[in-house]
């Protein structure tokens, strides 16, 4: 085995190990002291400059003296790797042995090359590292946790898994609350959508769609389901046409003339103390195929038409604008497409404006809602007095109404106690018509009013646009006679009406030109004092 010479002390071993653990345990762990003179007690990397500084530059300069001019040059581009050396002494022996391998030679500058190019440049950066590692331990941290310090890896390790445990579970439970905060926020999107259609319904704000283009579909499905054959699909199809071009309602859901049969009815009801009606007579206009879920604004203002036009200053001016027949009293009301165009044109000629711009300003061919004003406005464009009674509230216990019944039965009774300028007969007596009432949702017609044998009670008699052509007229037939059950569907009493609130609009009159209804473009309404005094209005 090799013998190998330490560089820095001279010490003799033998073998590479042994050279290696020598220069480890005694010069680099231990403290070094320097071959050349008396300085000791530094670490490894203070002797290592202070060896290329002093020592070598001193050899360096005396080789100098005896190397020829011509090599000058050259041997100083090699005294330039000098700063890279680092634990390497001077010896006067002829051959010089590398302190890091069994590498020798007699050459200085031949081993000063060996040494810079085999060991430090291909790993002396890493070397210089390890040396610092070793002479100079470092206290490893978490950055997460200033607390303590750790001289190893595998005790940081220790310390730092429940850190990311802990990190790991906090943010799992933020990801799960994230969920919870998202899926609510989706719920509560979806409900707001569902009460936004539901509110487009309600308000008629649903416009897909038109009249002609539901009667066609419904139709189509009556046919599917056997409701109807396929020659009264094709013979219905038909008068929907006729009427587009006549502009006047197709017939298919009218009862005309029941207020006869009513009267009758009503009389030999058993309960009955005495009833009151409309002064003319009225035909019923139930949903048909093209209107059903939306069409009883337009229905309830027909049955109006189909009342006053029996008053011969209300068909004047309804003959005038070809809205009826100015000789047939029997005749059709308008259509509801014709309805639309009429209402539509009443707000371009500023007839409540803002209820035409709370609608879009459209109403033909789509399938939205009217209710009180939109009547009013048709009504008024047309020289036909009218005024809107806001029960604003319930007046009774259990959200009840009495003193709107009281107020019914008082416009049915004494009609010139409530409106002074009203429609008057050829023989003077006043002409009540019916009475378009309106609630959330929903409007019927009012044609009479009860007063019961018990405790004198009041019961409406009232037209719903939901019943159908078929219930209407098989009770008030005029060869029905006895059979009272139809009624039900008319009566109603104090606890069936019991929204929120109700209008009311009465038709009162005429105008005498277009010039004096055209004063009336602002609506005004009349609320009535929830209390006794019935007749008093605001």
């Amino acid at each position: 085995m090799a013998n190998y010479t330490c560089k820095v002390c001279g010490e003799m071993c033998c073998g590479v190990e042994s050279i290696r653990f020598h220069v480890m345990e005694t010069h680099i762990h231990g403290q070094v002291s320097c071959p050349f003179c008396d300085l000791s007690d530094i670490t490894a990397n203070e002797m290592e400059i202070h060896l290329n500084f002093v020592h070598l530059k001193e050899q360096t300069e005396r080789q100098r003296d005896i190397i020829p001019k011509e090599n000058l040059t050259s041997r100083l581009s090699s005294d330039s790797l000098t700063t890279q050396v680092s634990l390497e002494g001077s010896s006067c022996r002829k051959e010089l042995d590398c302190p890091l391998c069994p590498f020798n030679h007699v050459d200085e500058e031949l081993l000063r090359h060996h040494v810079n190019n085999y060991h430090f440049e291909k790993d002396g950066e890493s070397n210089s590292k390890k040396v610092m590692s070793t002479t100079e331990p470092t206290c490893l941290k978490y950055p997460s946790c200033t607390y303590y310090e750790y001289m190893n890896e595998s005790d940081l390790l220790k310390h730092v898994d429940p850190h990311h445990s802990k990190e790991n579970k906090n943010s799992s439970d933020d990801y799960l609350f994230a969920l919870r905060l998202n899926e609510e926020e989706l719920r509560k999107r979806d409900g707001e959508m569902k009460n936004f259609n539901l509110l487009k319904r309600q308000y008629g704000m649903e416009n897909e769609g038109s009249f002609g283009e539901q009667s066609i579909s419904q139709m189509e499905r009556a046919v599917y389901d056997g409701e109807i054959s396929v020659m009264d699909y094709h013979v219905e199809k038909l008068k929907l046409k006729e009427s587009e071009i006549s502009g006047m309602d197709d017939g298919i859901s009218v009862t005309f003339d029941i207020l006869p049969t009513l009267k009758k009815l009503c009389y030999i009801s058993n309960d009955t103390q005495r009833s009151y009606f409309c002064s003319s007579n009225i035909d019923h206009y139930g949903s048909s195929y093209g209107d059903k879920g939306w069409g009883c604004g337009y229905r309830n203002l027909q049955m109006l038409i189909s009342s006053i036009q029996y008053q011969r200053n209300a068909r004047s001016v309804l003959s005038k604008f070809n809205l009826i027949s100015s000789h047939d009293l029997n005749c059709v009301s308008p259509s509801i497409c014709t309805l639309q165009k009429a209402i539509e044109k009443a707000w371009k000629s500023g007839y409540d404006t803002v209820g035409g711009e709370q609608l879009g300003g459209k109403l033909h061919q789509t399938r939205k809602w009217i209710g009180a004003t939109e009547i009013v406005a048709f009504f008024t464009a047309h020289q036909i007095r009218t005024q809107i009674f806001d029960f604003h509230s319930p007046s009774g216990s259990n959200e009840t109404h009495p003193a709107l019944f009281k107020w019914v039965l008082e416009y049915f009774t004494n009609p010139l106690s409530i409106e002074t300028d009203f429609f008057k007969d050829s023989n003077g007596e006043p002409f009540i018509p019916p009475l378009y009432l309106q609630h959330q949702g929903h409007s019927r017609t009012i044609v009479g009013v009860e007063v019961l044998k018990k405790n004198n009670s009041i019961r409406l008699l009232i037209l719903d646009p939901s019943h159908s052509h078929s219930q209407i007229s098989k009770g008030l037939s005029p060869t029905n006679l006895k059979d009272t059950k139809v009624l039900h569907l008319m009566r109603k009493n104090i606890c069936s009406i019991k929204s929120r609130k109700y209008q009311i609009v009465a038709v009162t009159g005429t105008y005498s030109s277009e010039q004096e209804a055209s004063l009336h473009k602002r609506i005004t309404f009349s609320r009535i004092i929830l209390s006794w005094k019935l007749g008093t209005i605001t």
